[in-house]
């Protein structure tokens, strides 16, 4: 076992530790078509399915995948209710309670996706691209997890649970 920050004997990846941090994300936040379909339209089309889709993936103490759905739905509350146009009172405290819950979720992710990965960066940061560009930032973490077998892959199975 190579000790952190080395790569193994042989070749292979680097071995980071809980000290070590990679300078940045392999993709930038703008870098949409480096990897176009699926990250990229489903980021921008499909906000929700890709941002359950990571949290899955990304959850790797219990059983991932169970709370796909519930994600899912969640997030799209939180979307449809930021799209509210606060011209009244109501529509107001709608707009402001689906923007804030988006955003949480959405830099939550992000900063535990970042630890997890040993990344570089603040959680002023992981807010304001929560904040400033949703679907780049579901895109960013998606390129940076999700491994996918073909760039048709946009199904929105929670098949995550693997031996």
């Amino acid at each position: 076992v190579a000790p952190p920050g080395v790569a193994p004997p042989g070749g292979g990846q680097v071995v980071l530790g809980p000290g070590d941090r990679r300078p940045w994300w392999t993709t930038g936040i703008c870098d949409c078509f480096a990897q176009c379909a699926p990250s990229c339209l489903m980021g921008f089309f499909c906000p929700c399915f890709q941002f359950a889709r990571i949290k899955a993936h990304e959850d790797i103490e219990s059983c991932p995948g169970r709370n796909y759905w519930g994600n899912c739905c969640l997030f799209f509350t939180f979307n449809v209710f930021a799209a509210f146009s606060p011209s009244t009172v109501i529509t107001f405290l709608f707009f402001l309670f689906g923007t804030i819950g988006r955003v949480w979720m959405l830099a939550s992710l992000r900063l535990n996706f970042r630890q997890r990965k040993f990344y570089e960066g603040s959680q002023l940061e992981d807010i304001c691209c929560a904040f400033c560009c949703q679907p780049c930032t579901v895109s960013q973490m998606a390129r940076e997890s999700i491994q996918y077998d073909s760039p048709c892959e946009c199904d929105c199975r929670a098949e995550f649970c693997s031996p």
